[in-house]
């Protein structure tokens, strides 16, 4: 399978010309993510281009809340050939919270409202946490960072640009990021970088950067504008900013023609012109032994594709989580419900988080709604708010949502309840059953599904939900699990949701252990904690995959 990129190009002006950024990265099964996509004439490009190679549907990422950048957001939504299936992006109640934020976040406000009403998936990015993405056959992994006091005022837009990174190409985007771009390179040392765009119109990549990146392997680059204040124009000059500092280090290309880039998995060939580029890929990490020395020394492991998981609260009284523990992947866990009140708080929930915690079982929480109005929905959030602040989630924040009284405002109330749940830095979840799902939640596609569906509730599973994307299906509210009396509801996963959440693969850290890549006993935990793991949820991992 190969993966390809194209970035589009424009004849040079003699004025100052703001046109964005415009990259799609596409495979031969045409599965494409499209990263900010151009204005005007450029967004124009881009469309005809993704017509002639049949590319409908697109992954839209992007990089930040900028006009030059955002607008073809709308433009792809309003467009008769376009598709967007999903849309990763910075969060737009940031913007309120920069000085120079408030225009940019009307108008992310009106371009997300349009997104909803055409029913499209939004994926809000939290500052500092990787996300794991894969696209057909491209695997993508973005991460930002959240503007500080520190940044520069007028850039603070910019420095929680999205940074996006493609193994299988060695390639890295940054957006308009300026020093975030410095933090992303410093924090995340392992990955192999070969060609990379450089940041906000050529200008942001310091001395420093060009030396990270010369680390990391680089050999070449490009950037998709130019403005007087920073790239040269009219001749062959470049920035006395980022891209003349990259001239000076890597093969950069200049925006005026096509560029295009291909992989096979082994080599990584750039074009532009006439002219081509040719790397190997050797982004792959070494193994510690051979792989017929690994076999023999590590045991068959269950397979934890499909977590099994318990949702608890006061009704299952005082639970014996040493017992629990060894036959769950993960629970969630009731917090209250209605309104935020200490007296409808779950007499039983401190006791269940912090056995969770102890055993490093990976949990959630979910609160049971009430709530007749998006006012009442907002004070619902906050209750669940209030008690997640107190402990250390790992998996989303459920509003439980059931009641056929408030039909008719479920939809809505989920909304504000998940605005205000992503707001506060936390995954948002909609529970319910699948006749009250499709009845009336169907419209609300933004947040992670937890559905229940019984089917003859022996304890045993039937029949999926009739819900697109579920992540979690509750298959029974008569399961049995030692150190629970009586019955307890059970629920299969269909989405590493623990990698969602945290950034982190702990299945595979869980596995790397079994094979003796983090050491044991204290080595073990320093060498997990550095890596950004909780070394009790590992280890939890550990025990379940040998059982």
């Amino acid at each position: 399978m190969m993966l390809h990129i194209h970035i589009p190009s424009l004849p040079q002006k003699s004025y100052e010309y703001r046109r964005g950024d415009s990259t799609v990265i596409y495979d031969d099964n045409k599965h494409a993510i499209l990263i900010d996509g151009g204005e005007g004439d450029l967004w124009k490009k881009m469309r005809a281009f993704l017509e002639s190679k049949g590319l409908q549907h697109v992954t839209f990422v992007l990089s930040h809340w900028h006009p030059d950048h955002d607008c073809a957001l709308r433009s792809a939504l309003e467009s008769s050939y376009v598709i967007v299936d999903r849309i990763y992006c910075p969060p737009i109640w940031e913007l309120q919270t920069i000085p120079d934020g408030t225009g940019d976040y009307r108008r992310a406000a009106a371009i997300i409202g349009l997104a909803r009403n055409l029913g499209k998936e939004i994926v809000y990015i939290p500052a500092s946490k990787t996300q794991w993405l894969k696209v057909g056959s491209i695997r993508m992994w973005l991460w930002r960072r959240k503007a500080t006091k520190a940044d520069y005022v007028n850039y603070q837009v910019n420095n929680t640009s999205i940074s996006a990174y493609f193994p299988d190409l060695a390639y890295w985007t940054m957006g308009d990021a300026i020093t975030s771009a410095e933090v992303y390179l410093n924090r995340f040392k392992n990955r192999k970088i070969i060609g990379f765009k450089v940041g906000h119109h050529g200008n942001a990549c310091s001395e420093g950067q060009c030396d990270l990146l010369e680390a990391r392997g680089a050999k070449i680059c490009f950037y998709n504008d130019w403005e007087p204040s920073g790239v040269g124009i009219g001749g062959t000059n470049f920035s006395k900013y980022g891209a003349k500092n990259c001239a000076r280090h890597f093969t950069t290309l200049r925006p005026f023609q096509d560029i295009d880039v291909q992989s096979n998995g082994k080599t990584v060939v750039w074009k532009q012109g006439g002219k081509t580029w040719t790397f190997a890929l050797t982004d792959e990490p070494k193994q510690e032994a051979p792989a017929q020395d690994q076999a023999q020394s590590t045991p068959k492991l269950r397979d934890l594709s499909v977590p099994f998981g318990i949702d608890v609260s006061y009704a299952q009284g005082m639970i014996d989580w040493d017992k629990v523990a060894p036959q769950i992947d993960f629970a969630i866990i009731q917090c209250g419900y209605g309104q935020d009140r200490t007296s409808q708080d779950d007499k039983h929930f401190r006791r269940n988080v912090e056995a969770c915690e102890r055993l490093g079982i990976p949990y959630g929480l979910y609160l049971y709604a009430y709530a007749k109005n998006t006012s009442m929905a907002d004070g619902e959030a906050r209750h669940i708010l209030r008690l997640a602040k107190t402990c250390k989630p790992s998996l989303p924040l459920y509003y439980d949502i059931e009641e056929h009284s408030i039909g008719n405002v479920a939809a809505s109330n989920m909304r504000v309840f998940g605005m205000a749940v992503e707001k506060a830095g936390y995954w948002a979840g909609v529970y319910s059953g699948e006749y009250y799902y499709n009845a009336h939640l169907a419209s609300v596609k933004d947040y992670t599904k937890w559905i229940a569906r019984y089917n003859s509730n022996n304890g045993k599973q039937g029949t999926k939900p009739n819900v697109s994307s579920v992540a979690i299906w509750q298959y029974s509210s008569r399961g049995k699990v030692a150190g629970i009396s009586g019955y307890v509801d059970v629920n299969v996963s269909f989405t590493d949701l623990l990698k969602s959440v945290t950034g982190k693969d702990y299945i595979q850290a869980a596995k790397d252990v079994w094979a003796g890549k983090y050491g044991t006993n204290d080595e073990r935990t320093a060498k997990l904690k550095a890596e950004g793991f909780d070394p009790r949820i590992v280890q939890h991992l550990v025990n379940r995959l040998a059982r």
